[in-house]
């Protein structure tokens, strides 16, 4: 099953719009992690 598919299968479940309030969840998660440094090196000197 690939990411899609799950995003697909979790925006379809209606519960109290708990399927919605997921897939915005994931959808967060994504971009959070994209735009975050690739490694601790450009981290630390993100940070200096």
């Amino acid at each position: 099953m690939t990411l899609d598919d799950r995003l697909l299968k979790l925006s379809e479940r209606r519960d109290d719009g708990q399927g919605l309030a997921e897939y915005a969840l994931i959808l967060a998660l994504i971009a959070i992690s994209r735009s975050a440094p690739s490694s601790f090196s450009e981290a630390r000197s993100a940070l200096s």
